[in-house]
């Protein structure tokens, strides 16, 4: 596996998941990615990391809401100030849930909802940058927006974050955008208001397979749902899942 030590200011930096159940999703993230859950820290409430090949690749923590959140993937975008990040997403339209968090000695987080409704956080690193991996088997490859609000949510980004976007198609039927470092795109931007998936907004984590038929034949064994596919794209082997809490991500070979 290839490691890697730190991820360029706003781009997405970590993932983390909130479960119902910690043990069933460590399990079935074991079976599906060939995840290592390691024992969470008490001083974090028992916020727990995923690890691949011995390199951090995701979080996890049990959700405390008592059902009133629904179990999700979030993801982080690294920024050099958390703090001043979050205002910056406040006046660009967007609403803090949580405001900038000190952890330890391992950065500052902070957590938001964009302009179309989707939840994302913010990543300011010091001792810990996040992924030990990337844009390979057993880690995150692709960072997708779904969104029925997709202009408010592209111009959002944009300016909240200083991304620079493009379009890759621009019709009705199918309209996307990707976000751009140089020749690089890291995350795009998918308008759902035509789409049979209807208006609920979300980022989607996809993450690497070897084999997307094999993981799917995990996801069925270990209680997760697969929701589409796999198909055969441009873009390689894909299927969307829902794990057994209901967190929703997909599989890319």
């Amino acid at each position: 596996m290839t490691k890697i030590s730190s991820t360029p200011f706003s781009q997405f930096c970590w993932v983390d998941l909130t479960t119902p159940d910690v043990a069933v999703a460590s399990s079935f993230y074991a079976a599906v990615l060939g995840w290592e859950a390691r024992e969470g820290d008490p001083e974090f409430h028992g916020y727990f990391m995923f690890f691949n090949d011995d390199v951090p690749v995701a979080g996890g923590m049990s959700d405390m809401s008592a059902g009133q959140m629904p179990s999700a993937w979030k993801p982080y975008l690294a920024v050099e100030d958390a703090a001043a990040s979050l205002e910056k997403v406040t006046a660009t339209g967007g609403t803090m849930v949580s405001g900038a968090i000190d952890v330890g000695t391992l950065g500052a987080m902070g957590v938001f909802v964009d302009t179309s409704g989707a939840l994302a956080g913010v990543w300011q690193p010091k001792d810990f940058s996040g992924f030990g991996a990337i844009d390979e088997p057993g880690a995150a490859r692709w960072f997708e927006l779904h969104t029925p609000g997709f202009a408010n949510a592209k111009t959002f980004y944009e300016v909240a974050f200083g991304w620079t976007t493009s379009m890759m198609s621009d019709s009705d039927e199918f309209r996307y955008a990707t976000a751009n470092e140089g020749e690089a795109q890291f995350a795009g931007l998918n308008d759902t208001v035509n789409q049979s998936e209807g208006s609920f907004p979300h980022w989607l984590i996809y993450f690497g397979v070897t084999s997307c038929d094999d993981a799917v034949e995990a996801v069925k064994a270990y209680g997760g749902t697969v929701m589409s596919g796999p198909d055969d794209t441009p873009y390689g082997r894909l299927a969307v899942i829902a794990d057994p809490g209901g967190a929703i991500f997909a599989l890319m070979q």
